[in-house]
């Protein structure tokens, strides 16, 4: 495994979701993230890299921390054996895995067509963009306001990438590329309902890969395998780089 792509990866991932959540680190390279506009694992847990004692403080505190918040207390956790006295302290405490976050690099690239979609930058209209998230994640009880703020002032940062993919006038998807530790993380990879299954998001990761190529970066993305999507992004010429697992527990053990 390894351990300068986690930390390099694990500090893109932060220096990202750190414009929809508030963040607090535990010490080491551990921290934990939370957010009541967005009710998901994803802006709520915290991430341990360590094990032993040192990881019980930090559980401990992070156990704290979520109940300041009023926050359900979820963990991330590198599917590895250094860290198997973490996963042990946790399912002694009535912590399950409920899923898994794969994160995966670019590798060789598929096969593709000359691109149909023209790939429009966005940090100045940070509203479209927001409209075509939006549309490609969320229904109607989509937390606009707080979406708009993050992106925003995502937006204000120079190694973010707000880009629309578009047609003509039409936007058809959207992505977010953030650079920082010689990577650049490729984040809310959406498309518009309508125009899935033609080819959008096959065309904006190759976008994405053009880009980090130019920058001199790895390419980066994550996904929860309980989504569904591991063997889309592995058939585009992606490879597993490593698995942190996701432990919650039911409010029963609360």
């Amino acid at each position: 495994m390894d351990d300068r792509l986690i930390l390099d990866q694990e500090l893109n991932e932060l220096g990202w979701w750190s414009f929809w959540t508030k963040v607090s680190m535990l010490g080491g390279d551990s921290y934990l993230m939370t957010s009541h506009a967005f009710n998901e694992p994803l802006f709520n847990h915290a991430a341990i890299f360590a094990d032993g004692p040192f990881a019980e403080a930090q559980v401990e505190t992070a156990l704290e921390k979520f109940g300041e918040a009023g926050v359900r207390p979820c963990f991330f956790i590198v599917d590895d054996p250094a860290y198997s006295g973490t996963r042990s302290l946790l399912e002694s405490d009535g912590f399950k895995v409920i899923d898994t976050m794969e994160v995966l690099k670019a590798g060789e690239p598929m096969q593709a067509e000359r691109s149909r979609l023209s790939f429009v930058p966005a940090n100045r209209d940070v509203a479209s963009w927001v409209k075509a998230y939006v549309s490609s994640f969320y229904g109607s009880d989509a937390p606009v306001p707080e979406i708009l703020s993050a992106a925003k002032n995502a937006a204000e940062d120079e190694d973010v990438f707000l880009v629309l993919a578009k047609s003509g006038t039409e936007v058809k998807g959207e992505l977010a590329l953030f650079r920082q530790g010689g990577l650049l993380g490729a984040y809310c990879v959406g498309t518009v309902p309508g125009f899935r299954g033609t080819g959008v998001a096959t065309e904006m990761l190759a976008h994405a890969r053009g880009l980090a190529a130019t920058l001199g970066l790895s390419l980066t993305l994550q996904t929860f395998a309980g989504d569904g999507l591991v063997d889309f992004y592995l058939d585009r010429g992606f490879e597993r780089a490593y698995t942190k697992m996701v432990l919650s527990r039911g409010p029963d053990t609360e």
